[in-house]
């Protein structure tokens, strides 16, 4: 152990801080596994901290998510710059999206007539915070649904001409440039690389943490998403400038396009195609479905509502606003309009480097029916947008190796075979910590009927509750077994005695699932991908996981589907280089949630895999 101040080091993060030192020195790229427990955050930190005092240069810094970034700052920071004394050399940043813009705030409130009682309770919430706020961020506040609402026109940046824009974002990007250390997230950084915005400007060294993520973020930024919800929105935000015809002509065009897409899923699908985390039908596109899709009228009903777009667009640009609010919404709804006729384009031209597919809700409305495009490879992008040549940059993650090799994170970043790479094994004692069970007595999921499998699991599940009476997470890789398996324990726990979370069943995002289960002191949470993940399970006792089965990809995602003929073009199994490293990773991830602390215990229960002869 190493002391500094109120500062105590392990052995193993002054390791890992030498290794990023040396390869800043050496002007190289790194890799470097530090598993739960390490605290690795601390390794970089000390290294950016030396460079800032020393050298004067600036360290960028991005992880995975806005939690991670204020957990940097809030905690790791915090614990750092007492024992060096440099408080303000860290800053973080977020997207324009996030930040109150007061002059937009302004010309909202005096635009305002006929205000209820939701508008007036969310814009009351907004007033009171800007009298406390030092950063205008809104991840500070909570608020309602109608709050959440008028966000958008009263965030970002002041795109039409003004004396004086009151943006809280210019305010954090002029504190971030002049901070020795930016904290980012992987969104930020791949939007700015992007759309080359260039707000993140001269920085020397680049660390990128829970860098098994940014694959996955680069791939998310440079897809698309398309809904008429998001139509229906910028719909609403065009009739408070115009009542022109073409407004009605667009709605109802987007109406009868998307409604004939949702018919021509329903005819299209079969029960072999995936359903997504929440429950939708997911129709993964090749070229002859879009073909098929595109045959009689809806090919037709897609050009209506292109021409629609371009004619609404029109209409709007040669409309004239003396009123600044409406100049700021016309300029928005434009770029909106935009947008979503470009995203149209892209999504039916013929692109075989994308994974395309359509997801649709059968219990929704008939215009229920979101559009997806992701590329399959995202090599080159991060080769020539991430990774620059002059700024060593260095990958960290609890989970990079599968199979004890770095080789798989290594090809799926693009990054050279002989990029230098470190491991630093967990401190924690998991061999007295942990206990795992793999139960003999479980049926073959092949050899019976799916219901009686779900039987099965959801018996094992009430049954361990009843005798451990302790709260459990399961995991699923399926939605259709997650949803199966509710059902039965509602059946078997007819007292309704253990509280059931169910990803997708109860409404509410992840996050909020999250917070219901932590407050809980018995529960059972029932998740598929997402929560393989990321989830921190605050419990004081014991932390159980039931992993229902090993974590592969369905083989009907649609990612995979375009992944492995990808692959299989390059002569490379889909199965080897993708499918089972990725299943490693979220095996390693669901059972790093089990021990964060020296304190903690954990039982973890799998089913036994299949082995062939």
């Amino acid at each position: 152990m190493n002391h500094h101040g109120n500062l105590t080091l392990r052995t193993s993060q002054t390791e890992g801080a030498q290794y990023i030192f040396d390869a800043i020195e050496q002007n190289r790229h790194a890799v470097v596994e530090a598993e739960t427990g390490i605290g690795k955050t601390l390794s970089y930190l000390l290294v950016a901290i030396f460079y800032a005092m020393k050298k004067s240069h600036k360290t960028l810094i991005s992880t995975s998510t806005i939690q991670l970034q204020h957990q940097i700052q809030d905690r790791d920071w915090m614990m750092i710059s007492e024992s060096f004394d440099c408080h303000n050399e860290l800053a973080i940043l977020k997207s324009p999206s996030h930040y109150l813009n007061l002059s937009k705030l302004r010309y909202y409130l005096d635009e305002l007539k006929d205000i209820n009682y939701d508008t007036a309770l969310s814009l009351a919430i907004i007033l009171v915070w800007l009298t406390e706020t030092n950063t205008g961020d809104k991840d500070e506040i909570q608020l309602p649904s109608k709050g959440e609402e008028i966000w958008p026109f009263i965030s970002g940046e002041n795109k039409v001409s003004d004396e004086h824009s009151g943006s809280y974002f210019k305010t954090a990007l002029t504190k971030a440039n002049q901070a020795s250390i930016i904290v980012v997230n992987h969104a930020f950084l791949v939007a700015d690389q992007l759309h080359q915005t260039q707000r993140l400007l001269n920085y020397n060294h680049l660390i990128i943490d829970e860098a098994h993520r940014l694959h996955e973020v680069v791939q998310k930024q440079l897809g698309d998403t398309l809904d008429y919800v998001f139509i229906a929105h910028i719909l609403n935000s065009v009739e408070k400038l115009t009542t022109h015809p073409s407004v009605e002509r667009l709605k109802h065009s987007a109406d009868q396009f998307f409604r004939s897409v949702h018919q021509a899923v329903l005819f299209l699908h079969s029960e072999k195609d995936a359903l997504s985390d929440t429950g939708k039908i997911q129709l993964s596109l090749d070229q002859y479905q879009l073909d098929v899709i595109l045959s009689g009228s809806l090919r037709q009903q897609l050009n209506d509502m292109l021409l629609d777009l371009k004619q609404l667009q029109s209409i709007l640009k040669q409309n004239q606003y003396n009123n600044r609010w409406k100049r700021l919404t016309k300029q928005k709804v434009i770029e909106e309009l935009s947008q979503v006729h470009d995203s149209l384009i892209r999504f039916f031209n013929d692109d075989e480097d994308h994974a395309k597919w359509i997801d649709i809700d059968q219990d929704g409305a008939k215009n229920s029916v979101q559009l997806n495009i992701e590329p399959v490879n995202v090599q080159s992008f991060i080769q020539s947008s991430i990774v620059k040549q002059d700024v060593p940059t260095i990958f960290m993650s609890a989970t990079i190796r599968t199979n004890h090799s770095f080789t798989s994170f290594l090809e799926e970043l693009g990054l050279h075979e002989e990029t230098s790479c470190l491991y630093l094994p967990s401190p924690y004692d998991y061999q007295n910590q942990v206990r795992a069970y793999v139960p003999s007595d479980f049926p073959e999921i092949k050899q019976v009927r799916v219901e009686e499998y779900d039987e099965s699991v959801a018996t094992f599940i009430v049954s361990l509750i009843e005798e451990l009476n302790e709260k459990v997470v399961v995991l699923f890789t399926s939605y259709e077994m997650l949803k199966s398996v509710y059902k039965m324990i509602k059946i078997i726990d007819h007292q309704q005695e253990i509280p059931i979370l169910a990803q997708g069943v109860q409404s509410g995002s992840r996050e909020k699932l999250k917070k219901m289960y932590e407050k809980s002191n018995r529960a059972v949470l029932l998740g598929t991908s997402s929560f393989w993940e990321g989830v921190d399970l605050d419990h004081k006792s014991l932390k159980i996981v039931v992993m229902v089965r090993l974590p592969f990809d369905t083989p009907n995602h649609p990612m995979f589907q375009a992944k492995s003929r990808h692959l299989e073009e390059h002569n490379k199994n889909a199965f080897y280089h993708w499918m089972l490293p990725q299943a490693i990773l979220k095996f390693r991830q669901a059972f790093g949630r089990l021990i964060r602390s020296e304190s903690d215990r954990g039982d973890i229960y799998c089913s036994r895999p299949k082995v062939d002869d």
